[in-house]
């Protein structure tokens, strides 16, 4: 019995672990560092959880990989984690390439003037480095009200590229939960 109630309070840590990312997600203060976290704490979850706890953890797991797919794509773990999941729960669900690990991406927050909305530019900051962002950079900003949507500490990934003034951010994603 003892053995049963260490594993079932292992799951409650992870459990509220796995809140306190998505507390901090719903408030947008996510960075790549707590990012990484959760990818590794997942990855380590998976490996955690018994044959008698297989079912009651598989639809918690599977939603959050689904949920954050566009930020454990930014993490080197997330092809392990596929493989992980659907090894231990002996399901396909998620096809090995469904989800890939682009180590070309950057992570970053916008920094911008709330009360200047109207200028197509923002700024990322990322790694101590900021980075010129211009409007037609977002790949999934379509007009001036999406544009104006964008708020400041807001996460996304980008590459970095340049244009005439330099160094700035190219193809950039903005890093949302549905």
């Amino acid at each position: 019995m003892r053995v049963e109630d260490d594993h079932h309070g292992a799951i409650e840590a992870y459990n509220k672990g796995f809140d306190t990312f998505e507390m901090c997600s719903n408030l947008n203060i996510l960075d790549y560092k707590m990012i990484k976290a959760f990818s590794e704490i997942l990855m380590q979850f998976i490996n955690i959880v018994s044959p008698v706890h297989v079912n009651e953890n598989k639809e918690r797991i599977r939603d959050l990989i689904n949920k954050y797919s566009s930020q454990l794509a930014l993490t080197p773990n997330v092809s392990r984690i596929i493989t992980k999941f659907n090894e231990k729960f002996e399901n396909k669900y998620f096809e090995q390439d469904s989800l890939k690990y682009d180590s070309s991406k950057l992570v970053g927050k916008i920094q911008r003037n709330n009360e200047i909305l109207e200028r197509p530019f923002v700024f990322i900051a990322s790694d101590n480095v900021r980075y010129y962002a211009n409007k037609i950079d977002f790949i999934e900003i379509n007009s001036w009200v999406e544009w104006k949507n964008i708020q400041n500490g807001q996460l996304v990934s980008f590459d970095v590229g340049e244009n005439y003034e330099g160094v700035c951010a190219k193809n950039i994603k903005i890093l949302e939960v549905k």
